[in-house]
C-alpha cells in the first residue's frame, strides 16, 4: 500500500509542475516605475487555446496516445 501512495504523490507533483511551466511560459509581466517613483506591475495571463488544454489534460491523464 505505501507504494502507491508514494506513487500518487509523484503523480501529483508531476501534474504540478507541468501547471507551473504552463503559467510561467504564458504569463506577461510589465514593470514601470511612475513619475511619483513607485512601481506598478501588470500582469497578463494569456488564454489557453482548446486543443492545447486538451492535449495537456490528456497527457497528464494517461490519454496521451503514445
Amino acid at each position: 500500500m505505501p507504494a502507491s501512495g508514494a506513487k500518487g504523490q509523484q503523480a501529483l507533483r508531476l501534474v504540478g509542475v507541468g501547471v507551473l511551466v504552463v503559467l510561467v511560459l504564458q504569463t506577461d509581466l510589465e514593470l514601470e516605475r511612475t513619475a511619483a517613483g513607485k512601481w506598478r506591475f501588470k500582469i497578463h495571463k494569456k488564454a489557453l487555446s482548446d486543443s492545447v488544454l486538451g492535449k495537456l489534460i490528456a497527457t497528464y491523464t494517461g490519454g496521451g496516445g503514445q
